[in-house]
């Protein structure tokens, strides 16, 4: 069964307020991007490049993603733990679906 919200789940709000120490993080993507890796000074220098450029990958935490992209457009949660994030991106609205399982992105696809 698939559970479908329209804004991500309370869960998600808390984790982009953790992650940039107690403050939301900024909505201009470059602002949110910096802002989080000032408070995570231990990421290593390739994974902050590809957050600063927007890229994402497998095994990124749910607080690297929303540093990176920013939030989803939509959260959907299915049985068996599995959570989906949809991105809809302008400017023809390429659709782009994250895959979660326990806190890491598992899978990608547009």
């Amino acid at each position: 069964m698939l559970y479908r919200f329209r804004r991500p789940a309370a869960g998600v709000a808390l984790i982009v307020a953790l992650a940039a120490g107690g403050c939301l993080l900024p909505p201009d993507p470059l602002e949110r991007r910096h802002a989080y890796l000032r408070s995570h000074p231990e990421i290593d220098p390739i994974s902050r490049e590809a957050i600063l450029s927007g890229q994402i990958w497998e095994g990124m935490d749910r607080d690297e993603v929303l540093a990176s992209l920013g939030e989803p457009n939509t959260v959907e949660h299915a049985d068996g733990g599995l959570e989906r994030w949809v991105y809809a991106q302008e400017p023809n609205l390429r659709l782009t679906f994250l895959y979660f399982e326990q806190e890491l992105l598992v899978r990608s696809s547009e």
